[in-house]
């Protein structure tokens, strides 16, 4: 369907209801995003209006109700569209409860209505029929601020998790952002860790931590163990918060969505200050970027090799080649290269690596600044480690694919 202002159609209606129907089945705030241009989720409305700063724009209606279908027709008039232009529409039926609900926060309890809200959150908000000229008046007067809504906690809310899985990348992410970061430490073969990513998802737990970075690391991953020992975390499952001033919370094992709740609820700043092992203090033999790109371009600056990791969290033989790597003597080789650390779970990583003819993790690559390459795959001892340096003194192979692997 095209963003027309066409009038409802009966088979739009019908398909409305029947939406409404499948929402109040499966549990959602809503249906699918959006039909003409019309977001059926006054979630999914939030979230567009807040990422645009503009005003959501509801139509509240009973889609068997002769009154609803002419406010919706009034609503699409060529007058009454034009007024509607920046702001995000959403129509919100009355059979489902949520709707009642969502809609009951601005002093409306019945169908039809129209609501206003700014981006303040302060609201402006019309029941019942109107013409042309008032829907008209009704907009134009809709500015802010409004009236304060009564928030009503019992609204249910969907909520997403954006989770990184990189200590480094997170905090750096929160720092820039000045957010707080939550951090889970899990491990995939726990059940109990399983159970709290569960518990973490409900609308009621989530929308706690909805404003931090989110990142999440797992035990298997060796250097995740150390990152979480800073904290003062040996166990999974556990929580972290982490707060700007760089103190933190932090909340250990299983624990009931209440307890979840108290947990973030009570985590305010100031909060423990993080430890330093003696290893933290060491500079870190390698300076991983994690932008391929970028990576490139420095190492064509610099006229220096561009040393490749390419790995996954998942893989245990990527651990065991990362410590190998940070053995002092082994990191010594790579000393004068530029580094680039690059994870299989990124799509995008596993296309770049393709074309060195790689396609399974662990791997090791140097490119060199004629732009040839010198590849390994698996796990290499540190003979072999060395006699991937030495061939990057000579000529490789040119980018071209699998047929190129060494």
């Amino acid at each position: 369907m095209n963003d027309s202002h066409t009038p409802v159609t009966a088979p739009y209606r019908t398909f409305a209801a029947l939406c409404v129907l499948a929402g109040s089945a499966s549990g959602l705030t809503g249906c699918g995003p959006s039909v003409a241009g019309w977001t059926l989720s006054y979630d999914e409305g939030r979230r567009v209006a807040d990422a645009r700063q503009a005003d959501l724009f509801v139509l509240y209606k009973d889609h068997l109700e002769a009154e609803s279908g002419r406010l919706e027709d009034v609503v699409k008039h060529p007058t009454v569209a034009p007024l509607l232009a920046g702001k995000v529409k959403c129509l919100l039926l009355t059979e489902f409860e949520p709707n009642r609900r969502f809609v009951g926060q601005y002093g409306i309890d019945e169908a039809p209505a129209l609501i206003v809200i700014h981006p303040d959150q302060t609201y402006h908000a019309r029941a019942g029929p109107l013409s042309v000229d008032q829907a008209v008046d009704f907009l134009k007067n809709a500015v802010p601020p409004g009236r304060e809504p009564r928030l009503n906690p019992r609204v249910p809310r969907t909520y997403e998790y954006r989770w990184r899985n990189i200590h480094e990348d997170a905090l750096e992410e929160a720092q820039r952002r000045n957010r707080k970061l939550l951090i889970v430490y899990k491990w995939w073969l726990s059940g109990e860790s399983t159970e709290l990513l569960r518990r973490l998802s409900k609308p009621e737990v989530a929308r706690h931590f909805a404003d931090m970075v989110h990142c999440i690391l797992d035990w298997d991953y060796i250097p995740n163990r150390r990152h979480m020992a800073r904290y003062g975390i040996q166990k999974v499952p556990a929580l972290v918060i982490v707060h700007q001033d760089g103190t933190y919370h932090s909340n250990v094992g299983l624990h009931d969505i209440s307890g979840i709740v108290r947990f973030a609820v009570n985590a305010r700043a100031p909060g423990r200050k993080p430890g330093t092992s003696t290893r933290d203090r060491v500079a870190p033999p390698y300076r991983w970027n994690r932008d391929f790109d970028r990576a490139s371009a420095l190492a064509r600056r610099q006229d220096k090799n561009l040393f490749v990791f390419y790995y996954s969290v998942f893989s245990n033989e990527s651990n065991t080649m990362e410590q190998r790597l940070n053995r002092s003597d082994v990191a010594s080789l790579f000393s004068d290269t530029v580094h680039c650390k690059m994870d299989w779970g990124a799509p995008e990583n596993r296309e770049v690596m393709a074309r060195y003819g790689v396609s399974r993790v662990p791997a090791l690559v140097i490119i060199r600044p004629d732009g040839t390459y010198h590849a390994r795959i698996g796990q290499q001892e540190i003979a072999g480690l060395y006699r991937l340096v030495q061939d990057a003194d000579r000529a490789g192979l040119s980018p071209a694919g699998s047929a190129n692997r060494p």
